[in-house]
């Protein structure tokens, strides 16, 4: 198994969370803004074609009024200040394949105490969490598989980016569960879903173990506690039952919460790494 990425985070002995700053403050507006033009120049002329894709992702308007040449350019690099982190995500959306070293942004939201930072891949802005949960999550998409490594991550962007969606990160977050959890459950069945495993794995909690010995009773005469995989099968069913943005004819339908979209994809991501290092398989 892959070792734990180191789970420090520069901002935190840098700034207390509660101190950072949502927006783009005044002092790294200019970084910022030099930043981007370093990007969206290449051996000295502007590289309007990314620029242009940065302007059309980020909803920025071309500079048409001073500048004959470069009008994508100074549309990203003079970008309101409103949308400044709207105009790096685009530019990392847009340059996500490239192997690009976003060290230099990274350093800049750091000290500048930025709630974001550039995610692990270097495709977006996240929210900055608890190192040890950022942690977690890069060791189990690098270790995963692919399918549910690369749903996790979309998962993780739609919950945490710049724009959050909790409906799309909650039904991420089942899906790559879905994934891991169907080929150990249901290796025949030709349509599997969560939903189905979930039902099978109630049904007969047995053939199930977890690599921790099941509990005993606390003292003599209380009853006999849940087994240590039952507790796990417990957690498919919550993730599975707390999903009441899939049908939305169901009486109890509404959006997901934001802290239900990050607990749920907290639970999946334990639920993905505990099967990916067989932690929880059959007897």
């Amino acid at each position: 198994m892959t070792a734990i990425p180191s789970a420090e985070d520069p901002v935190i002995a840098l700034r207390r969370p509660e101190s950072l700053y949502e927006g783009v403050p005044d002092h790294i507006v200019d970084p910022i803004r030099d930043w981007l033009a370093r990007q969206l120049t290449a051996r000295g002329e502007f590289d309007e074609r990314t620029a242009q894709m940065v302007c059309l992702e980020a909803e920025l308007l071309p500079q048409r009024k001073w500048y004959q040449d470069g009008r994508y350019h100074y549309g990203v690099r003079f970008a309101p200040k409103e949308k400044l982190l709207r105009a790096v995500n685009a530019y990392l959306k847009v340059t996500k394949d490239r192997g690009i070293n976003h060290a230099s942004l990274q350093e800049i939201l750091t000290r500048g105490g930025s709630a974001y930072r550039v995610d692990v891949e270097g495709r977006c802005l996240v929210r900055r969490v608890d190192p040890s949960a950022q942690a977690l999550k890069d060791l189990v998409v690098a270790n995963a598989d692919p399918t549910a490594s690369a749903l996790l991550q979309q998962a993780w962007e739609a919950c945490y980016g710049l724009a959050p969606s909790p409906d799309s990160a909650y039904g991420l977050a089942v899906k790559a569960v879905e994934q891991v959890i169907c080929p150990l459950v249901s290796p025949t069945n030709p349509q599997p879903t969560l939903f189905k495993s979930r039902d099978t794995l109630l049904k007969d909690p047995s053939v199930w173990e977890l690599t921790i010995p099941d509990p005993k009773p606390r003292r003599a005469g209380d009853p006999t506690p849940p087994t240590s995989a039952e507790r796990i099968i417990a957690l498919v069913d919550l993730l599975c039952s707390g999903h009441i943005s899939r049908h939305t004819g169901s009486a109890d339908f509404r959006a997901q919460t934001q802290e239900e979209a990050e607990t749920a994809l907290t639970i999946a991501i334990t639920i993905v790494q505990l099967v990916t290092a067989r932690s929880f398989r059959r007897r």
